[in-house]
């Protein structure tokens, strides 16, 4: 008698195990919240005193092995690109402005908490993303590069956040980030743009939010 009922609750615990897979396979998993986008098409138009706006990227993500930006939502030169082709318009009747993207890179290291106990844990871990970024613009007319009329605008800016945070909670801090970088590059470009090369706009814009969604909450 003894056999038979070992048999059946093995049947029993087994019949059990399968209906708790099937309802752990059949679970739907869980969405990931949709991730806003950089969006310059609605930016104000910057119209500079010249024939043609050419904009030109030369970063290679790939050439430094160390560089991170390409696992950013959006990579920085690509940002910096697209910023450039909609905000800068030409309105001249001569000339040209080049607009050049010399570097972009973004590095990454991990900060750990000066509390020993916590470190060991894993508690308290930051990751620490470093960006510099290298604008060139130059004025060229029929006999070449204008003299003073040329410049270079570096950057260096640093995203710090707990590594503890959510793929999408990262990916929305780094659009922040990258939406301020966007807005302090205008505003350089801007002031180059009136000071050095003598190209006021006095109806173009300031960059409000170019993100596609709410601000962070």
């Amino acid at each position: 008698m003894i056999k038979p009922f070992r048999t059946v609750s093995a049947v029993f615990v087994l019949g059990v195990a399968l209906i708790s897979l099937s309802a752990c396979a059949t679970k739907p998993a869980a969405q990931r919240e949709p991730v806003p986008e950089l969006s310059f098409t609605n930016i104000s138009p910057y119209h500079v005193d010249a024939l043609r706006v050419d904009v030109e990227n030369l970063y290679q993500p790939g050439a430094d092995p160390k560089d991170v930006s390409t696992s950013f939502p959006v990579q920085p030169d690509i940002a910096i690109k697209r910023y450039a082709e909609n905000r800068l318009q030409p309105g001249g009747q001569r000339g040209g402005l080049k607009f050049i993207i010399e570097d972009a890179r973004i590095y990454q290291r991990e900060i750990l908490p000066d509390n020993k106990v916590a470190s060991w844990m894993g508690a308290g871990k930051q990751d620490q993303y470093e960006i510099f970024l290298r604008l060139k613009l130059y004025y060229t007319d029929d006999v070449g590069v204008q003299e003073g009329r040329q410049g270079t605008l570096n950057f260096n800016r640093t995203l710090t956040m707990p590594s503890s945070v959510s793929l999408t909670e990262r990916e929305l801090r780094q659009l922040k980030f990258l939406e301020q970088l966007m807005k302090d590059v205008d505003a350089a470009v801007s002031q180059a743009l009136a000071e050095r090369f003598s190209m006021r706009d006095g109806d173009a814009l300031p960059l409000a939010s170019l993100l596609s969604t709410p601000e962070i909450r």
